[in-house]
C-alpha cells in the first residue's frame, strides 16, 4: 500500500485520539474501515486521496454490496470516509470531499426485544451456584440499578464503587466523569462478589469484576457473559446491551399511575424509573439532566442527580 495513502490515514487516527479525545475503539473503527478503503484503492492504481473522485467511491460502495456488507455498515464505511476527507481538506491535502453526495442501500430496521417485569425478576432473581455466577448476577445488578454501558462496566475498579454512599462513579464517552446511584439490591450482590473476587484476583490488580484468570474482563468476556446467562425470551442477542440498558429508563410496571407519572416528568424535563420494590411505598423519582456527548451525532447520557420519593 503506498505511503501516500497510509500517512494521511495515520495522521487523522492520531487527530481523532489527540484532538477529538475520541476512545481507543472508536480509533479502531475508523481505523479498520479506512484501511480497508485504502486497500481497496490501491489493488484500484491509487496513490493518493486526492485522485479519488465520486465515482471511484460509488465502485467501491458496489464492491462492498457485492461482498456482502448490510446497509448499516456501508453507511458506516461512508461516514468514515466523510470525516478523513474533511480532515484531508482542512488539512489541504484534497480538493473536494468525494463521498458527500453517496448513500448507502437502505436496509431493514429491527425493533428490539425487551422484557417485561416477570422475566427481569427471572433474571435478577436467580440463585447463584459458584463464584462466576455470583460474579454475573453483580454484573446485571450494577447495570441495570445504575444504567451502565458495557465500556463502564468493564472499566469500574474496587475505588469507583462506594458501598456506604451508595455511589458508582464510572468515565463515559469523551472522558466525562459521572456519579450514578447504586440501588441496595445491586449493593448486596456487590458484597455477596467481593470475597470471591479477593481469592480470584491476581495481586494488584484493581478491576472489579475479574476473570478466572485473575485479570479486568474484557469487553468481549462480558458480552459472553450476558449472551450465556440472559435468557432468550429477554433479550435480542444480536444487541444484547442496547435494549439492557434501556430497561433503566423505562417503567416496569404497566399501571396507569406509573406511565402518567412518567409522561408528566418527562415534559418537565425529567425521567422516571418505577420498581416493584418501591410501588408498596410510593413511586421513586430520579431527577435527570441530558448531558451532551463529545461526539456530534451520538445521543446525550442521562446524569442521574438527588433521589425523591414520592
Amino acid at each position: 500500500m503506498p505511503n501516500e495513502l497510509t500517512g494521511p490515514l495515520a495522521e487523522f487516527i492520531r487527530h481523532l485520539a489527540s484532538e477529538k479525545r475520541h476512545s481507543p475503539r472508536t480509533c479502531d473503527s475508523y481505523q479498520r474501515d479506512l484501511l480497508r478503503l485504502a486497500d481497496w484503492l490501491g489493488r484500484s492504481g491509487f496513490v493518493a486521496w486526492q485522485r479519488v473522485t465520486n465515482h471511484d467511491l460509488r465502485r467501491y460502495v458496489a464492491t462492498l454490496s457485492r461482498e456482502g456488507l448490510s446497509g448499516r455498515s456501508i453507511a458506516r464505511h461512508l461516514s468514515a470516509t466523510r470525516r478523513f476527507y474533511q480532515f484531508l481538506l482542512r488539512e489541504k491535502l484534497a480538493s473536494d470531499n468525494p463521498a458527500l453526495d453517496i448513500r448507502a442501500p437502505k436496509s431493514g430496521r429491527r425493533l428490539p426485544r425487551v422484557a417485561d417485569v416477570d422475566q427481569l425478576n427471572h433474571l435478577l432473581d436467580g440463585q447463584p451456584d459458584d463464584p462466576l455466577e455470583v460474579r454475573d448476577l453483580c454484573m446485571f445488578e450494577l447495570m441495570y440499578s445504575s444504567g451502565l454501558r458495557l465500556a463502564e462496566l468493564a472499566s469500574l475498579d474496587l475505588d469507583t464503587v462506594d458501598l456506604r454512599s451508595g455511589e458508582v462513579r464510572v468515565m463515559g464517552k469523551g472522558d466525562k466523569e459521572r456519579l450514578l446511584p447504586v440501588g441496595r439490591k445491586a449493593i448486596s450482590a456487590i458484597q455477596a462478589w467481593l470475597p470471591y473476587r479477593a481469592a480470584l484476583a491476581n495481586d494488584g490488580e484493581a478491576a472489579l469484576f475479574v476473570s478466572q484468570r485473575g485479570e479486568r474482563l474484557s469487553h468481549r468476556s462480558i458480552r459472553t457473559c450476558c449472551d450465556t446467562r440472559l435468557p432468550a425470551t429477554c433479550l435480542n442477542p444480536v444487541v444484547t446491551f442496547v435494549p439492557y440498558r434501556n430497561f433503566w429508563a423505562m417503567p416496569t410496571l404497566p399501571r396507569p399511575r406509573s406511565i402518567l407519572i412518567l409522561i408528566f416528568n418527562i415534559w418537565r424535563g425529567f425521567m422516571t424509573r418505577v420498581t416493584p420494590e418501591h410501588d408498596a411505598i410510593g413511586i421513586m423519582v430520579r431527577p435527570v439532566t441530558r448531558v451532551p456527548e463529545a461526539s456530534k451525532g451520538h445521543p446525550g447520557v442521562f446524569h442521574t442527580s438527588t433521589v425523591q420519593q414520592g
